[in-house]
């Protein structure tokens, strides 16, 4: 630490007020081997458990675990190489061990016309947790909102409730594609008794949903039909020829030869 100016370290105000930040600072000197830290602030200590005097004169990468993010890694070394600002989030390690999300912020700066850089780190575990959680809800959601429900090996049926978006289409399909290699889909009956509405819209995704299964080598049947989506179809001149159909699901079974 002795070509960090101590002057500016100790007596600088802007130092002192930073030393109180909640958020972890760190200062490097990529003029030394390593790029080692040459200062750390209370809020790091109290984020990851290292004393000041364990941190100094120490590579950051300490607070990495096995598991590392090599690619975020290498992308903040071209952007430290090439002075530039950057911003990641990493999974870092505390001192006993306990794991945490850390945004990381990464600023060259200088002081006494001297390259340093400064490292603003934040604890985002808290966001992370919610966000996974988050995702997980939304795939349960998806989940219930795609039954995909079997009737046979053969014969799967999905029960459509509520609204059937362009979106919910394409989870839809995503859903299909991404199964088909384990499940093999003959036949698909897609089951709109429980819709809400129809509307055009409705009708493209239908046929859509047809072509990807015949693309796989399967059939797309469609019960429950009512004749608001039956007029759709016929505004965007769609004939349901090309569609196997019935009123009911029971309806298709006993035609397919299921009691």
């Amino acid at each position: 630490m002795d070509e960090f100016n101590d002057e500016i370290l100790t007596d600088s105000l802007i130092l002192k007020a930073l030393d109180h930040s909640k958020v972890g600072l760190v200062i490097t000197d990529p003029n030394k081997d390593d790029n080692p830290i040459v200062y750390v602030n209370r809020g790091f200590t109290d984020v990851t458990g290292y004393t000041y005097e364990e941190s100094v004169g120490y590579n950051c990468r300490f607070l990495q675990g096995e598991n590392r993010d090599e690619q975020a890694i290498e992308n903040m070394k071209r952007a430290v190489a090439a002075r530039e600002e950057y911003v990641l989030e990493l999974e870092n390690f505390k001192k006993d061990g306990t794991p945490f999300w850390n945004e990381i912020y990464i600023e060259p700066i200088y002081l006494e016309n001297r390259l340093y850089y400064l490292g603003v780190q934040r604890d985002i575990t808290r966001q992370k947790k919610y966000e996974d959680d988050l995702n997980k809800s939304e795939n349960q959601v998806h989940r219930l909102s795609t039954p995909i429900v079997p009737i046979t090996e053969k014969i799967s049926v999905l029960p459509v409730v509520g609204d059937l978006s362009y979106e919910r289409f394409e989870m839809i399909s995503h859903k299909i594609s991404e199964a088909y290699g384990s499940v093999h889909y003959e036949k698909l009956i897609l089951d709109l008794s429980g819709m809400d509405e129809y509307d055009e819209q409705v009708a493209d995704g239908i046929m859509n949903l047809h072509h990807l299964l015949r693309l796989l080598g399967s059939e797309l049947i469609v019960t429950g039909i009512r004749p608001e989506l039956s007029m759709a179809f016929t505004s965007q001149n769609i004939s349901l020829s090309y569609l196997r159909t019935a009123a009911t699901v029971k309806e298709m079974l006993l035609e397919l030869g299921l009691t």
